[in-house]
């Protein structure tokens, strides 16, 4: 992407409060200030930016952690001897200069990971591996691995270190699924060729129990549905209903007309701001496949699309900054990660199988049924701060 249109790039997001009677009733939503942090508007814009880069290829399910990139560069910087060409990159990307971005840095990571209250883990580990450990890690993971290249320079004797950010989010819902049935889930092919049909199992849940926060987006032409995650324990007893966490996952589904790719050619910071401003809370059914989607990313091929080379290079990579520091060069950046929407949240229980046909048929209140490929985020909605980012366009393809 140029730079003019990096820098061009200005997200605020907004965050919704729910009011809650004490019997558990959602009541009102209100929009929340804006992002209280320059570096958690630069991390979504760093989000945004590689979004459009890695689904701009096949037709793969995407997911990455902004954030988690964002920390592992600043820790990068620490860490290699950084040339001023090499600075002048990696502040442009995150359009902030190095002093501020660490200070602002330390006190998002302080806000999403080691203050965090709601019961929701989140957790990002920056680990520097040379080629034999990150070639046995390659190898034993059963993680999908985006990035070819580098078993190619294993092959031609690349010595030079990987830095692996691995992200760690477990969570529940606030209310839990209650409704499951295996469906067709349809995916799109080329121009002209019918979509693929696939059976998948999806959850549901019924507009008479509970609202949710939604909105219909003609001029996008695409729903929009937030949904909480719970506190882990209200007294001495786990159960997240009722009791909205500081997270949420938000799905962005296109309406049948328009394709995922379409909705995606109009995506910016700007949008995803619309959509979080204009949620409301609103009774609808709603019924979502299960997924799990976990990868092993390079994303060092993506960064080097956005304008960051010199850190890369052989001759402005050195690992030896500080004092102590093994000596070695830094080969690229990768982030494994795994994301996954089950019955109860990031976990997977057996459930039995109700039908889910009865309760989009006979109600006829608003529905929004995800058979289709859709975007989604997890943002915290204290900073503002999209944690995670991607899109599911199988859901059968881990």
């Amino acid at each position: 992407m140029a730079t003019e249109q990096r820098r061009g790039f200005a997200a605020v997001f907004f965050a919704l409060s729910l009011i809650v009677h004490a019997d558990g009733a959602l009541i009102s939503a209100s929009p929340a200030m804006a992002s209280n942090s320059k570096a958690a508007q630069s991390c979504n814009n760093l989000g945004i930016q590689l979004y459009l880069i890695l689904s701009s290829g096949d037709n793969n399910n995407v997911v990455f952690s902004p954030i988690g990139l964002a920390m592992a560069i600043e820790t990068t910087k620490l860490g290699v001897k950084v040339r001023r060409k090499t600075l002048e990159e990696l502040n442009e990307l995150l359009e902030l200069n190095s002093r501020a971005l660490f200070k602002d840095m330390k006190k998002l990571h302080e806000q999403i990971i080691d203050k965090r209250k709601d019961g929701v883990h989140v957790k990002f580990e920056n680990t520097l591996l040379g080629k034999d450990d990150f070639k046995m890690r390659v190898e034993s993971t059963n993680y999908k691995l985006q990035g070819n290249e580098v078993m190619r320079d294993f092959r031609n004797g690349d010595t030079r270190r990987n830095l692996v950010n691995k992200a760690v989010f477990k969570a529940h819902w606030e209310i839990p699924f209650s409704v499951f049935k295996r469906s067709s889930f349809f995916i799109p092919r080329q121009k002209g060729i019918s979509d693929k049909e696939v059976q998948v199992d999806f959850m549901g849940l019924m507009s008479d129990e509970n609202q949710l926060n939604y909105f219909n987006d003609g001029k996008y032409r695409c729903q929009v549905i937030e949904l909480n995650y719970g506190k882990d324990f209200v007294g001495d007893s786990w159960d997240p209903r009722y009791t909205p966490a500081d997270v949420s996952m938000v799905i962005v589904l296109p309406y049948e007309d328009q394709s995922l790719r379409t909705l995606e050619e109009r995506l910016w910071p700007g949008t995803i701001e619309r959509w979080v401003s204009k949620l409301e809370l609103t009774n609808i059914d709603v019924s979502i496949p299960k997924f799990n989607i976990s990868i092993l990313l390079d994303a060092g091929v993506s960064l080097k699309e956005l304008g960051v080379h010199s850190i890369f290079t052989k001759r402005n990579s050195d690992l030896s900054a500080n004092p102590g520091r093994e000596k070695g060069k830094l080969r690229s950046i990768w982030q494994e990660l795994s994301v996954a929407a089950s019955e109860t949240g990031t976990e997977n229980p057996r459930v039995p199988s109700e039908d889910l046909s009865i309760m989009l048929i006979a109600n006829p209140k608003k529905t929004m049924k995800a058979d289709r490929p859709f975007l989604f985020f997890i943002r915290d909605k204290t900073t503002n701060a999209m944690l995670f980012m991607g899109r599911v366009m199988n859901p059968n393809q881990s």
